[in-house]
Order: C-alpha cells, then structure tokens, then sequence
C-alpha cells in the first residue's frame, strides 16, 4: 500500500478504512519518500525550500507513523524509516535535505526509546536505514540544475558580484562530482537492507548502506568537528567565490 504524506487527512483516512475492515494485520511500515532540493550554497536558499524539504522527508514521517502506531500496537510491528549518511553530518551545498535528515534521525531516536509514545512498552521496533550516495533520480545532476538557476537569477547583484559570473557553473560541477558521479549502482544493498528490516527474526536498529557510508561518512561523523570541515572541505572542493580570491591576491 502507498500513502500520500502531505496531509494528515490523507493517512488518517487510509488508517480508519483499513482497521474497519479487519482483514489484515499490518507489520511493517516503510517510510522512503524523500526529496532533495538542491539551490546552490547555503546562501542562495530561502526558508520555504527548507519547508518543502521537510514537508516530504520529515513531516511526511510523523504523519505516517502516527497514523498507522494503533494497527502497529497490535501486530507488535515494525517502523523502517530511510534517512541518509546526510542525516549524521552535514553536506555541502545540500542544506535543506541535511536539515530535513537531521531531523527525521532524532524523530526516530525518540520514537524507539519513548514509553509515553506506546512505542517500546508495545513491542513496537523502530529500524533506521542509512545509505551513503546511490544512483537514483534524486541526485541525478542535470534534473537539480534548474533550480539551482533559479536561485542564482533571484540573486541581488551585489551577492552575484561577490560570488562571481561563473560560480554557479563551477558549483553546479561540484554538485555532479561529490553526488552523482561518485554514487554506485548497487541498489540491491539498500533493497537487502530494507528487507531485512522487515523479515529478520533480530533487525539491527541502524543500516549502515554503501561503501562510502560505511568507510568513510560515518565514520567521519565521529571525528572532531574541525578534523570533519577540513576532510569535506578537501573531498567536496567547493569554488572559493570571486570576491574571497581577490582578498587573497591582495594579501599575497
């Protein structure tokens, strides 16, 4: 079954019709809607992308889990939500998505430990899927680019100025080179590990999914924070704007 997770509406009439009938019992809930939202750097974006982002990847989450924990109470079922390797440390030039993956962790974290949310106490478990960067249409660069154009056009000229012409040529290749270009094919390992989740006799509570993922954003995830933002700051190599290299050549 697929549930629109814009509306409280729409879940909640899903959950009524199905528990009326009485013909099932649900076991499993998987939360995967998600969107992402690129627009360029942390600057370009405004509050309601932020909005937008969350509306799907985190809001959409609480509205089916809320909808669905009564049929779950009596199954003893499970809640496998998707978030991301963004959800533990944050990307660049993916503020919004990071924000909206942040959030949806520490939504899950609460959920599986809350007594008062009848979640624990009625054998309810909750499963958190992990995944680095794989090949799907969400980080597919050329459908971001618009976008990312249209933020750069809504730009005051002075923030042009001080980015520079071609910065939003360079930054729209970064986005291709730390997401699509370095994303794998292997679908199969996030397909294994929703599966598992929901029909192993011992689910783990997180899926680490990919190899980058597992040896290299999360484990960096642990690291002091100025050892994090010096690692990304060399793998992402984000075009320094045309008003910092001008201080630069100045000071030399």
């Amino acid at each position: 079954m697929f549930f629109c997770v814009f509306e409280d509406r729409n879940c909640i009439n899903s959950d009524n019709e199905k528990s009326k009938s009485d013909l099932f019992e649900l076991w499993a809930i998987v939360n995967n809607a998600g969107v992402l939202l690129y627009e360029g750097p942390s600057e370009w974006i405004g509050v309601e992308s932020y909005k937008k982002t969350a509306e799907v990847n985190t809001y959409g989450v609480i509205r089916v889990c809320n909808a669905f924990l009564p049929l779950l109470r009596e199954s003893k079922g499970r809640i496998i939500t998707i978030t991301s390797c963004a959800g533990r440390i944050g990307f660049p030039l993916l503020p919004s998505y990071a924000v909206s993956k942040f959030a949806t962790e520490a939504y899950m974290d609460c959920l599986r430990v809350d007594r008062y949310r009848d979640v624990y106490d009625f054998g309810i478990t909750c499963h958190i899927l992990e995944p680095g960067r794989f090949k799907t249409d969400i980080v597919r660069a050329e459908n971001r680019y618009p976008k990312s154009k249209q933020a750069w056009n809504s730009l005051p000229q002075e923030i042009k100025d001080i980015y520079g012409n071609d910065y939003l040529e360079k930054v729209d290749k970064t986005f291709y080179e730390i997401l699509e270009e370095k994303s794998t094919s292997r679908l199969d390992f996030v397909v294994d590990a929703y599966f598992h989740a929901i029909s192993a006799v011992h689910p783990r509570l997180r899926y680490i999914v990919g190899y980058d993922a597992t040896f290299l954003i999360i484990p960096l995830s642990f690291f002091p924070t100025a050892i994090q933002d010096w690692i990304l700051r060399h793998i992402a190599r984000i075009p320094i704007p045309a008003s910092v290299q001008r201080s630069m050549k100045k000071e030399e």
